[in-house]
């Protein structure tokens, strides 16, 4: 059967930045002094990292003597069968103010353990957050398919639009499951379909628009480097290194990656900055669902007190969407914290504004498991039993007949049963 091969060739051929910068910028990181920190313990596709150089801890971080650092990494690779865990160097790039920047790592174009394959250098290139961005490949060098044919513009642009792709179907598959085992025996003069042979042996039908036929291999090792694990940790330098205000811009984007990446480090950090938890409660307000329940986990940690996180979450409650809404409640549900006196009754100030069935339905089941005697709540539900959406109604008559009401709100609840006695 054969293999993917690649060979050497013209750098100009790819579409990514020149790979002369590139090299340049790895002959320069040689010349960094080698100082070996501790090995870190990691899961699986990195076992260990040992840092090249000195990191600050202080918030306030002085210049750095250098625009690089070298992070010493023992990586092993999903697409490896043998699972050989090796070392890799991972190049941290920062600006002018010495913050994180980019990063870059030469990898092998396709792991070939049975030497069939030539293989060829190429270096990722990822920005400060750890998304993919480009790559080039070694002065010189190519990129093959099967039966030793290189890579044509088109298939280099692809790769870089594969490479993009961080939700490709390349995630959910192991290297094995892409190939169809061929037929034990094939009758004399029969030949394969060039285009299904063409994927490494065929691809499985689902992922093609994923991959290049005939360099599959080439692309899931190539998509794993760039996309894989290796990313949560250059998010793990980067939320060390930035500084405050990198970190604030992080969490100001409308970009809600950027913002999951701020507070998270915000939080581990423990940033109690003012403009942070002003910035904090914004974007939960404004932004994606996603990011309730990080903003949550940042706010409960640097709140001043009980009462100034209480009164962040009614922020937001009070002017966010259905979704938001439904994620606060379930999270007021599950917590074993008690909020501060009176909190739930501020919190039903927003019950007659609540658009859906279960917005209602979720908040009436939090106040009757942590809130059961307020008449504050109560009138507040009586005023549902005119709703225009019946089973919101229906809904607020189940809470109120089972409360001790006033006369007045009784009055109400009896006339609604009356009205209604042949739907409830």
């Amino acid at each position: 059967m054969k293999t993917e091969s690649h060979r050497q060739a013209d750098e100009t051929r790819t579409s990514p930045p020149s790979a002369s910068a590139a090299l340049a910028l790895q002959r320069n990181t040689h010349r960094l002094s080698k100082i070996v920190g501790r090995a870190l313990r990691l899961p699986i596709f990195i076992l260990a990292i040992t840092i090249t150089g000195s990191l600050s801890a202080a918030e306030a971080q002085p210049a750095r003597p250098t625009t690089t650092q070298k992070h010493s990494l023992i990586i092993i690779h999903p697409g490896d069968d043998e699972g050989k865990a090796l070392p890799h160097t991972l190049i941290q790039s920062f600006n002018t103010k010495g913050e994180p920047a980019a990063y870059s790592m030469w990898v092998d174009s396709v792991i070939c353990r049975d030497k069939t394959c030539d293989v060829v250098q190429v270096q990722l290139h990822w920005d400060a957050l750890g998304h993919y961005q480009r790559f080039n490949l070694a002065i010189g060098s190519q990129l093959t398919k099967l039966d030793h044919v290189p890579f044509n513009q088109q298939d280099l642009m692809k790769l870089q639009g594969i490479l993009k792709d961080s939700d490709s179907p390349l995630k959910e598959v192991e290297k094995e499951s892409m190939t169809a085992k061929a037929p034990a025996k094939q009758a004399a003069g029969d030949t394969a379909d060039p285009k299904v042979a063409a994927v490494s042996q065929p691809t499985i039908l689902n992922l093609k628009t994923a991959v290049i036929l005939g360099a599959g291999y080439t692309c899931y090792d190539l998509w794993h480097w760039s996309n894989g694990l290796l990313t949560e940790h250059i998010r793990n330098f980067s939320g060390k290194d930035c500084s405050q205000q990198q970190l604030l811009s992080y969490l100001a984007s409308e970009d809600t990656d950027s913002t999951r990446f701020a507070l998270k480090y915000a939080r581990i950090r423990n940033i109690t900055a003012t403009a942070f938890i002003t910035s904090a409660i914004s974007r939960a307000q404004k932004g994606s669902p996603t990011l309730i329940p990080p903003t949550l986990a940042y706010l409960k940690q640097v709140a001043a007190s009980q009462k100034a996180y209480d009164n962040a979450i009614v922020s937001i409650f009070s002017v966010t969407d259905s979704k938001k809404r439904l994620l606060i409640l379930e999270y007021l549900m599950s917590s074993a914290q008690p909020p501060h006196q009176g909190f739930y009754d501020q919190l039903c100030v927003y019950l007659p504004d609540l658009q859906s069935y279960y917005e209602v339905h979720l908040f009436l089941n939090l106040m009757d498991k942590k809130n059961s005697l307020s008449s504050k709540v109560t009138k507040k539900a009586a005023g549902l039993l005119k709703h225009p959406k019946f089973f919101i109604s229906r809904r607020a008559y189940a809470y109120l007949k089972e409360q001790k009401l006033s006369a007045d709100l009784q009055q109400q609840v009896d006339a609604y049963f009356t009205k209604n006695k042949d739907r409830l």
